[in-house]
């Protein structure tokens, strides 16, 4: 009951609580020199205000909080995904998918799939027996973050479900602004901060706005604001030299090649005149490159020719061989016994130490001597065995059969679908599906592909956005 501007007494009591909690924090922050103390502070602080927000703002919190932390992980990975609490860790990635799950559940607004249900619970029964079978014998920790290419996975029914609440109130104007500011924001950030950021994803992530300038239709931005960005995308796409993202780009330019025709109105005729223009810009580069700084030139040949180049000293050129030993190690342990589950189990080629090649230290929260095989598909097969890679590949599976469940197609699912083929050659080449900075972006893509059609019916009577 209320009364002549009076609140009820329970919300009168849940604001002075509120309020004197802040003073508390906030007396805490400026007494306190314990660096422990403050840091639980600002983030009891940050989630109270969170809190406060969503009990205002509903759905609309989370997914800001979303998009936020995906434009943060693309723009500054590594360096802001593996933001922890320490003792044990707790990585940013992991505290922000439990937020998003908490919120979604408590609105009614997680949604999953009824055809992604039963790999969801397999993916969690492979994970649970591990953690069971292996925790006692090589520590809970170190099995639960040896985990990471199975609970990541949950991004794809989390970011579905953001994205059946997001996209919907999103016109096509405000998505094609969204992108036009990437293509200049994104390099301009990687270039700014190479010292930090890791050559596969920032390339990776490149290569998919190289993409998108030529494949998305634009309507609203002007050309004069967007073809520039080409020439600043290419050269972040090769400043780092990491290979894998080169072949990654040359085969989604394969499948847009192959899904080009198929596509209705210009849109081919239209690709193949955009794409004699960058063929004329890539070569003006290398000429360039050629006259003001040849050391960077001769630096990419070199990286070229080491993509067939299999034997010499542990260097650029050198990392087919060191990986081709790696992936026969793990696959002779695979084929001796491919129904094990090794989740935390601590493992090293010992072909690579005897030719010195060794040299691994432990990782904090992970397991003593654990190597990265440098190559996800592999790596799940070597850690989980069978049981896990069955049921992921059917939720890729079914989210390429929903990306083409639409007919005609169009350009969008032609972009998805690029985007997919990059990330194809680079989780079978790099440390992707364990590393939070660049399973995210993969989950999330996966994620999209699946809620696609349903954001295709919302838009088609004004374009799809």
């Amino acid at each position: 009951m209320r009364t002549d501007g009076m609140d009820k007494p329970w919300d009168l009591l849940g604001n002075t609580l509120k309020m004197a909690t802040f003073a508390l924090i906030l007396a805490a922050l400026a007494v306190s020199r314990n660096h422990l103390i403050i840091g639980a502070s600002v983030g009891v602080l940050g989630l109270l205000i969170v809190l406060v927000l969503f009990s205002h703002y509903g759905e609309k919190v989370p997914m800001l909080i979303f998009f936020l932390f995906m434009a943060l992980t693309i723009l500054f990975n590594r360096s802001f995904s593996h933001m922890a609490l320490p003792k044990p860790p707790f990585y940013v990635t992991e505290m922000t998918m439990a937020l998003l799950t908490v919120m979604l559940w408590y609105k009614g607004q997680l949604v999953i799939p009824r055809a992604m249900r039963p790999w969801l619970l397999w993916i969690g029964a492979v994970m649970m027996i591990g953690l069971i079978f292996n925790g006692p014998r090589f520590g809970w920790l170190a099995v639960i973050r040896d985990s990471a290419e199975l609970y990541y996975i949950w991004f794809v029914p989390l970011s579905y479900s953001l994205y059946r609440l997001a996209l919907p109130l999103l016109s096509r104007r405000t998505v094609e602004w969204g992108l036009a500011t990437a293509l200049w924001l994104v390099p301009l950030v990687y270039l700014a901060t190479a010292s930090i950021q890791l050559p596969s994803a920032a390339e990776s992530v490149s290569a998919m706005l190289i993409l998108t300038l030529f494949i998305w239709e634009w309507h609203d931005v002007p050309p004069a604001m967007i073809w520039p960005a080409l020439i600043l995308n290419m050269v972040s796409l090769i400043r780092w030299g990491a290979r894998g993202p080169w072949v990654g780009f040359g085969f989604a330019v394969m499948v847009l090649l192959a899904l080009a025709p198929k596509v209705k109105g210009q849109f081919l005729t239209r690709l193949q005149r955009e794409a004699m223009v960058s063929v004329g810009v890539c070569l003006w580069l290398l000429g360039v490159l050629w006259l003001v700084d040849q050391p960077l030139l001769a630096h990419i040949l070199h990286d070229l020719k080491s993509l067939t180049t299999f034997h010499g000293h542990y260097s650029q050129i050198a990392n087919n061989r060191w990986r081709l030993i790696i992936w026969e190690e793990a696959a002779k342990q695979i084929l001796s016994n491919p129904y094990a589950i090794r989740v935390g189990q601590p493992w090293i080629p010992e072909k690579l130490v005897s030719l010195g090649y060794g040299g691994w230290n432990a990782t904090q929260g992970f397991a003593q001597n654990t190597v990265a095989l440098s190559n996800s598909y592999l790596q799940m097969m070597q850690w989980y065995g069978i049981w896990a890679i069955i049921p992921v590949a059917m939720m890729v599976y079914h989210s390429l059969k929903h990306l083409f469940q639409v007919r005609p197609l169009g350009p969008n699912q032609v972009l998805i679908s690029t985007f997919l083929a990059i990330w194809a050659v680079v989780t079978g080449v790099e440390v992707v599906l364990e590393g939070p900075y660049m399973s995210a972006i993969v989950w999330s893509l996966v994620g999209l592909a699946w809620y696609f059609p349903q954001w295709h019916s919302v838009h088609k009577k004004e374009g799809a956005a």
